[in-house]
Formats: structure tokens, sequence, C-alpha cells
């Protein structure tokens, strides 16, 4: 099962790549709340019904909720990536760092 997991989603997982790179990126520049929505609408929006849909359809329920993940991946990567290229993340002034006593 495992390895027939890798099969499918292994290809995606370079849209979740660009997802982390590009979001860890914009959270560093302090652009953190569309990074967080875009997480949860793919994740909680997309992934979970759309695994719970899949696994009703497909005869193997886990090739269902594997096409799943590789979907949202894909999915999660171009809007992350869309985001970015829109650029808000450059206009965030971030404060002066203060240590905590």
């Amino acid at each position: 099962m495992g390895a027939s997991y890798l099969r499918l989603v292994s290809p995606f997982y370079v849209f979740a790549a660009l997802g982390i790179i590009l979001g860890r990126g914009m959270n560093g520049a302090g652009d953190t709340v569309p990074t967080m929505l875009i997480t949860l609408f793919t994740l909680w929006g997309v992934q979970v019904p759309l695994a719970h849909l899949f696994a009703a359809v497909f005869t193997q329920p886990t090739i269902g909720v594997w096409w799943s993940i590789a979907i949202t991946n894909t999915l999660h990567g171009l809007l992350v990536a869309a985001w970015f290229r829109v650029g808000h993340w450059k206009r965030i002034r971030l404060g002066p760092v203060r240590a905590h006593p």
C-alpha cells in the first residue's frame, strides 16, 4: 500500500514543496494570514470533503483518499504561488524586535 501511495502522490509533492517554500517565505516577511487561510481552505474545505467523496466513489477507498491528497497539494501550491506573485508580502513593514525580560 505504501508503495502504491508513493507512486501516486509523489509527483504532486513538487506542488507541496512550492506551497511550503513560498508560504514560509511570506510568513517570514510578516504576511501570515493569507497563507493560513489558503492552508485552512485547501485542507478543510477541499481535501477532507474530497477524500470523503472519493473514498465512496473509488472501488479502493484508499486510492480515492490519495487522489484527494494529490489534488490538494497541487491546489495549495498554485494558490500560494498566485498570492506570492501578488507581492503583498513585499510591502509589509515589521517593527523592531524586542527582547523578552
